[in-house]
């Protein structure tokens, strides 16, 4: 067996909301993991805001299931945003059992504008997610998902001439020049900065390739470059989009491609 013990110190107006996430990760666990011999969380009776969490898993299999969870991986960002501080974890093994590797504890504190380094790794985990479903958004052309990504003061510096502001106002913009372009983005190689716990800016390598057809013939492009953006973590917790610049390194076009906009756009709206 292997058993971990994790104290917490919670914040006080998040008492309430902990319990709740707590309580869906361990009915989650109790009907999906059978691997999983004890799985669950008590509140301190000394100390206001403190509780342990007990995991005692059958095996390292187990473990790395339970960590690959989907209920896990939601939990993990929220819980974060939860705590007052780090998370005292110990590991507890039989004998003859091997201990699991280093997780989430943060015995030390990130040098990432005074994050400790789960809420680092959380944050960056929460940031491309945000960049994915922004490609998977502009590719399902969900204009709505799009706008919601995106702040009410969000800069689209690519899109057009002159930056449109707002998440809503670009979605707008993009569903009207897309609406007749299948296209397939890329992002990967992220460069992530942290301004501090609520402010950070992303350097992604992209490759777009859009297809439409002209006068009955078919066109694409195929660009790439590097898209240069800016991040928020709002009131409700979540992290969107406040700018973002394209900067256009090659592309190429088939020969009826008249107008090869993707220079300036951070999209590709612009066609023939």
């Amino acid at each position: 067996m292997i058993t971990f013990l994790a104290h917490l110190r919670v914040r006080q107006d998040g008492a309430a909301a902990f319990e709740e996430l707590m309580d869906h990760v361990c009915r989650n666990v109790r009907e999906h993991e059978p691997g999983v011999a004890y799985y669950g969380f008590a509140r301190g009776t000394e100390e206001p805001g403190i509780y342990v969490v007990v995991e005692v898993y059958r095996d390292r299999e187990a473990h790395a299931a339970h960590m690959a969870s989907r209920w896990v991986q939601e939990s993990l960002p929220k819980a974060a945003r939860l705590l007052e501080s780090e998370p005292d974890i110990k590991q507890y093994v039989s004998p003859g059992t091997e201990p699991i590797g280093r997780r989430l504890e943060g015995a030390k504190m990130s040098d990432a504008a005074g994050m400790s380094d789960s809420e680092h790794l959380l944050a960056l985990h929460e940031i491309y997610r945000l960049k994915a479903l922004r490609d998977h958004a502009v590719d399902r052309k969900d204009w709505a998902t799009y706008a919601a990504l995106h702040t009410d003061d969000y800069v689209a510096a690519s899109i057009r001439d002159t930056p449109i502001i707002g998440g809503e106002a670009a979605a707008a913009a993009l569903s009207v020049q897309l609406a007749n372009v299948t296209t397939v983005h890329h992002s990967h190689s992220p460069v992530i900065d942290f301004q501090d716990r609520d402010h950070a800016t992303g350097r992604w390598a992209m490759e777009d390739n859009l297809f439409w057809k002209r006068n009955g013939e078919k066109q694409w492009l195929r660009g790439f470059g590097f898209y240069h953006e800016s991040y928020r973590r709002c009131v409700d917790g979540e992290w969107r989009f406040t700018h973002r610049r394209l900067e256009r390194t090659h592309a190429e076009t088939s020969p009826g491609a008249a107008a090869l906009a993707a220079d300036v756009s951070g999209e590709n709206t612009l066609m023939g």
